[in-house]
């Protein structure tokens, strides 16, 4: 709604969707954004060309159209993975909990939602090794096809020590701490983060000099490395 919420699904192709792409980009949203829904609506299609039945027994469609997808190649931003150096750089302006989180990342290679969603009932730990694995669920896991399993290494290890017993159910939390009065109890417990592209990142990617610095960079990084 409001550009193909009127029409039948045999009444859904290229040419009814495209005021949609034609109104997306003009609101400024990038090729990549206007292709996840056309992926949404090529999904439903297919399902209704080959898996939704009707009380007889008839697909939803005869056929499914054909939906064609806008170009990615010059119209994405490219990865901007991190050297050493910049690592170096950005990690002591982090406040201490999302450095622990970033560090995470950068040796691990996993999503945002991945590190901020991190639970001790994922973890399994292979005591032969000294590691300890964490069986991430489907939901959590982009595509949702199967779970993943994310092996940490030395240092994604020391991270996950230096976060037991902060909290029982997420690995990776904040709270904020006492400046004075430190003898007293905490002005708050801890609590689970919802992002790590908060306004303390964006604080530090700003004067560490990479103000377009994007979170799925640490993965890319990992990737590059």
């Amino acid at each position: 709604m409001p550009h193909i919420g009127h029409l039948q699904l045999n009444q859904v192709h290229d040419g009814t969707l495209a005021p949609y792409v034609a109104k997306r980009l003009a609101q400024g949203r990038s090729h990549k954004t206007v292709n996840s829904g056309l992926g949404i609506v090529r999904r439903i299609l297919n399902l209704a060309a080959k898996s939704w039945r009707d009380e007889n027994g008839m697909t939803w469609l005869e056929h499914a159209p054909a939906i064609t997808m806008l170009p990615l190649v010059g119209h994405q931003r490219e990865p901007q993975p991190l050297s050493w150096g910049q690592q170096r750089k950005l990690l002591p302006l982090l406040p201490d909990h999302l450095a622990r989180m970033a560090l995470f990342d950068l040796n691990t290679g996993v999503r945002d939602d991945v590190v901020c969603n991190l639970r001790w009932d994922w973890e399994i730990q292979v005591p032969e090794l000294g590691i300890s694995v964490f069986e991430v669920p489907r939901e959590h896991v982009k595509g949702r096809r199967r779970p993943r399993v994310v092996v940490c290494n030395s240092v994604a290890q020391s991270i996950i020590e230096s976060q037991r017993g902060k909290h029982e159910e997420f690995v990776f939390v904040w709270r904020r701490e006492r400046v004075k009065n430190l003898d007293d109890a905490p002005l708050m417990p801890y609590r689970p983060i919802q992002t790590m592209h908060n306004t303390a990142w964006q604080r530090a990617r700003r004067e560490a000099g990479m103000p377009d610095l994007h979170v799925h960079d640490l993965r890319h990084t990992v990737g590059m490395r």
